[in-house]
Parts: C-alpha cells; structure tokens; sequence
C-alpha cells in the first residue's frame, strides 16, 4: 500500500512538472548534457546551427506534447494551480490504485481545450519541415483514450494550432513495441509521427524506435519540459554510434500566465474527474467527454 501511494505522488510530480532541485537524477552529470532552452525562438536558433552542419533531411526532432507543444487550458489542469493545490491534490491520489491514477492522468490532459505553449511553434515548425528537417511528438501518455488511439486525438489536437507532424519519412506508418509489457490492453505505439510511450521509460521506447529505422538519423533534438524525461533519453545517447543527440530542456510554459483556482473550485473538479475513472472497470481506458 506505501509504494502504490508513492507511486501516485512520483506520478503527479510527472504531471506537474518537477524542478530540477526536487527530482533525483540517477547521474547527475548527464543532466549537464541537457541544454536549457527558454523560448521556441532558442530552439529555432539551435536548429539552425544543426542544419548548417548537417543536411536537413537527416534530423529528427522529438518533442513532447503537454506542457511543452500545447496545454490544457482548464485552470485546474494548469501546473501551477496544480503546485497550489498539491497538499489537497496528493490526498485525493491517495484514494487511487496506479492504474486508475494513470488513467485519469493520461484522459484528462487530453481535453479538446488546448493552448499552444508558444503561438510561433506552428510556424517555426513548418518552416524546418519545408527544408525537409523530421519531426515527431513522443508523449508519456496511454496509447488508447477510451476505444481511440491517443495519437490520433494528440494529432488532432496539435491539427487545430496547425502542427501537423505527418511523414512519410519512416518505412512505417504504425508500429506496437511488442518488446515491452502489455499496460491496460496496449503497448508502447507509434502511430503517424505520435509515439505513445504507454508509461514506459520515454528514453527507452525512443531507443526501440530508432532501432526499427532502416537509416538512423545523424542528429536527434529531444525537446521536453521534464528533467526525468530528458534523463531517461540522456541515458540511450551514447547507445547509438554516429548519431548526435541534443537533449533539450524548455521551460517557456513557465511564462504562461495561468487563471487562479480557489481550492475548493479545484477540489470539485478532480473529484468529478476521480469520480468518473473509478466508475470504470480500471482494465479499461476512461473516456472523458
């Protein structure tokens, strides 16, 4: 019982946003690899030094979606509310099993009310697109939502700012990693230019993507507001011979200026959304309408 309420507070740290003075990095000195990025203008300038050096069609740019390409708009979904509130927040965890807590983590930060983090993110990346530059979006989440595929909501959602990250630049449009455990009926997933790590080690499944490309791309961007993310996918780097990974830190959502929340406000929503996932089998993915 200790360790599933551990592993619901571990879980909403994720969610949240950690700083990087209270998340344990199991080597810290591969966090002085990462490099820290403020604005998607800082990111623009990186890649291009990158295409200066290498051809464009050779770079693959990872980036995660929430709260690094887009966020939802609902104050109590907002990390800084969410920080506020944690102390009420960590309680109602508590009344959660892993499952259920990942399934109302992953649903909810799925909702339709969508911000972009930076409102120059879509042009940026269809200008690098144009050059022929590739682009991906490697997200943590669950890859079903309900009876759908996540990546298809994801892609829809990043649809409606204009980023659209559809390739053909891959032998494959579909993929399931087999390799690892079945969670809630699927498995890690890429899916259309969406990978869906399904709660895996985000590094690990980016490592098993790679290795089902027929040629390996020269330069890999990973773009992610989560030091244990960028840890995790520090830690596959010196895996791949030839291959220059750039680990990105970004930390322009923490500009966002986000609505404030009384604490009862934000207590009614999570109870509503709580709720509604434990009025679910937990072998079934929880979709929020």
């Amino acid at each position: 019982m200790r360790s599933g309420i551990f592993n619901l507070i571990v879980a909403f740290s994720l969610l949240v946003g950690c700083s990087e003075k209270s998340i344990v990095v199991e080597k810290p000195r591969e966090m002085q690899r990462a490099v820290s990025i403020q604005t998607i203008e800082d990111f623009g300038i990186l890649l291009e030094k990158e295409i200066q050096q290498h051809n464009p069609h050779d770079i693959l740019v990872v980036f995660d979606f929430n709260y690094t390409l887009l966020y939802p708009a609902d104050p109590a979904l907002c990390k800084k509310n969410m920080e506020k509130h944690k102390v009420v927040f960590t309680k109602l965890l508590k009344t959660l099993s892993k499952k259920e807590a990942d399934l109302l983590f992953s649903n909810v930060t799925k909702t339709s009310n969508q911000k972009a983090v930076s409102n120059k993110s879509a042009s940026l990346i269809r200008n690098f697109k144009k050059q022929g530059v590739n682009f991906i979006v490697c997200t943590g989440s669950l890859t079903k939502t309900g009876e759908k595929n996540s990546a298809d909501i994801i892609a829809n959602l990043l649809k409606v700012h204009d980023i659209d990250l559809s390739s053909d630049a891959f032998p494959f449009a579909h993929l399931d990693f087999r390799e690892f455990k079945s969670y809630l009926g699927s498995w890690p997933s890429y899916s259309n230019g969406i990978i869906t790590a399904n709660r895996e080690n985000k590094g690990a499944v980016l490592s098993s993507f790679m290795k089902k490309l027929e040629k390996k791309p020269e330069v890999v961007v990973f773009v992610d507001n989560s030091p244990k993310k960028i840890g995790d996918v520090l830690k596959i780097a010196d895996s791949f011979a030839g291959v220059k990974f750039v680990v990105c830190k970004y930390d322009e959502y923490q500009n966002v200026a986000v609505p404030e929340i009384s604490e009862q406000e934000f207590l009614d929503f999570w109870n509503r959304k709580i709720a509604e996932t434990k009025s679910l089998d937990v072998g079934k993915t929880l979709g929020i309408g």
